[in-house]
C-alpha cells in the first residue's frame, strides 16, 4: 500500500506521476486526496501473471483524489473503488483474468475509449442508487468477459457522443439511464454475447441501435435517431418486454422524431405492453411476438409511411399466447400495413381486440 497526498487536486496536473510499470504478485492500494497519474503498464498478461496475489482485489481505490491509468492494466483478481473515491479514468485496456473477487466500482467512472474484460463479476455505481456516473469520453467503450457486468450509474457521453459496445457471454444489465445528459453515438451488443437487460430510459444518437443477442426491455423508452435493429436476421435472438418492478410500466421503441427504421428479429414475448414508431421509415417485424400468458400484453405499431417505408408483418402475432391487442396506427397519406410480405405461408394474428389504421395488403 502507498498513500500519496499533497492536497493540490488538479487532475491536469498530477500530484503524483508514475512514469514506469507495475507489476507483481501483489495487491496495490492507492489512497490519498492528490491526483495521480500511471503513465505505464499495471501488470502482465494472463492468469497469475497480472498484478496481484490471488486473493481479493487486486487493485485498490480509496482516496479521493483522482486517478488516471494511461496504458494496460492486466489484473489477476478485480477492483476494488470506495464510495467516498475520487473519479478513475481507463485511457487503455483493463483486463480481469481470474474470477474470484469481482470488480466493484462504488464512485465515479471514466471510460476513455478502451476495452474492459473481466472474468468475474463487475459492478459499476452503489445500489441504492446514489448519484455515481459511468462517463464514456472517447471513441468506443466496450464492456465484455465471462463476469456479469451490472451497471448502477448513469451513462453519459462527454463533450461529443460515444459509442457503447457490449460483448462476451457475460450478462449485461443496466439499471439507471443511457444517455440521459448526452446521448450515445451508438449502442451496439455482439452476435452470441450475454443477455441485454435495459431498466430505465435509452438515447441513442445517429449511429443508431443494433442488438444482437437476447434482449430484456424493463419498463423503459428506447429512443434513437439512427436505425434500431433487434435480433439477427437468423432470428433465434429474443426480446422480453416485463416490469420486474411492478409499477404497471410499459415499454416503447422510438425513432418517430428522425423518422428511422426499426427491425425486430427477435422472438418477442410481452409481459408488458410494446409500443413501436418509427416515422415514415419501414417499422419491419421478422419474428414471431407472444403474450407470455394469454391475453397479456399489448403490440401497438406507430408508422405514418408507405409501399416500402410502411409497417411490415412478416410473421404471426398471438399464435401461441394470444395478446389483450394488436394495433397499428397510421398517420396522414396512403400508410399501409404489408402482412405476409407476399408470403404465401398463411399468418396468424390473435388478440382479444384488433385495430389496423392503415391500408392492409395481404
Amino acid at each position: 500500500m502507498f498513500t500519496l497526498d499533497d492536497g493540490t487536486n488538479n487532475a491536469a496536473i498530477p500530484d503524483v506521476l508514475v512514469s514506469g510499470t507495475v507489476t507483481g504478485s501483489f495487491d496495490l492500494t492507492i489512497d490519498g486526496a492528490g491526483d495521480k497519474q500511471f503513465a505505464g503498464a499495471i501488470g502482465t498478461t494472463g492468469v497469475g501473471n497480472g498484478l496481484g496475489d490471488g486473493t481479493g482485489a487486486s487493485l485498490v481505490l480509496s482516496g479521493v483524489g483522482t486517478v488516471s491509468f494511461d496504458s494496460t492494466i492486466d489484473l489477476d483478481q478485480g477492483i476494488s473503488q470506495s464510495g467516498t473515491a475520487g473519479t478513475v479514468t481507463f485511457r487503455d485496456n483493463v483486463t480481469v483474468a481470474g474470477n474470484t473477487t469481482g470488480t466493484t466500482f462504488d464512485a465515479n467512472v471514466v471510460l476513455d475509449g478502451m476495452t474492459f474484460s473481466s472474468a468475474g463479476a463487475a459492478q459499476i455505481g452503489t445500489t441504492p442508487m446514489d448519484g455515481d456516473t459511468l462517463t464514456l469520453s472517447t471513441g468506443t467503450a466496450t464492456l465484455t468477459g465471462d463476469g456479469a457486468w451490472t451497471v448502477y450509474s448513469a451513462v453519459d457521453s462527454s463533450g461529443a457522443q460515444q459509442i457503447l459496445a457490449l460483448a462476451g457471454a457475460g450478462t449485461k444489465t443496466f439499471e439507471d439511464t443511457i444517455g440521459g445528459t448526452l446521448a450515445v453515438l451508438r449502442l451496439t451488443q455482439a452476435d452470441g454475447s450475454g443477455a441485454l437487460t435495459l431498466r430505465a430510459n435509452t438515447t441513442v444518437g445517429a449511429s443508431g441501435v443494433d442488438l444482437q443477442g437476447n434482449v430484456v426491455l424493463d419498463g423503459l423508452t428506447l429512443t434513437s435517431a439512427g436505425t434500431v435493429a433487434i435480433g439477427t436476421a437468423a432470428g433465434a435472438d429474443t426480446l422480453a418486454v416485463t416490469d420486474t418492478t411492478l409499477t404497471n410500466t410499459d415499454s416503447s421503441i422510438t425513432t418517430a422524431a428522425a423518422n428511422q427504421t426499426i427491425t425486430l428479429n427477435a422472438v418477442t414475448t410481452l409481459t408488458r405492453n410494446l409500443t413501436m414508431s418509427s416515422g415514415t421509415a419501414a417499422l419491419t417485424v421478422n419474428n414471431t411476438v407472444d403474450g407470455s400468458g394469454p391475453d397479456v400484453g399489448q403490440f401497438v405499431l406507430n408508422n405514418s409511411g408507405a409501399d416500402v417505408n410502411g409497417t411490415h408483418i412478416n410473421a404471426d402475432i398471438g399464435s401461441t399466447n394470444r395478446l389483450a391487442q394488436f394495433a397499428t396506427n397510421d398517420g396522414a397519406g396512403s400508410d399501409e400495413t404489408v402482412w405476409g410480405n407476399g408470403a404465401t405461408a398463411n399468418r396468424t394474428i390473435r388478440a382479444d381486440r384488433i385495430a389496423i389504421a392503415d391500408n392492409l395488403i395481404l
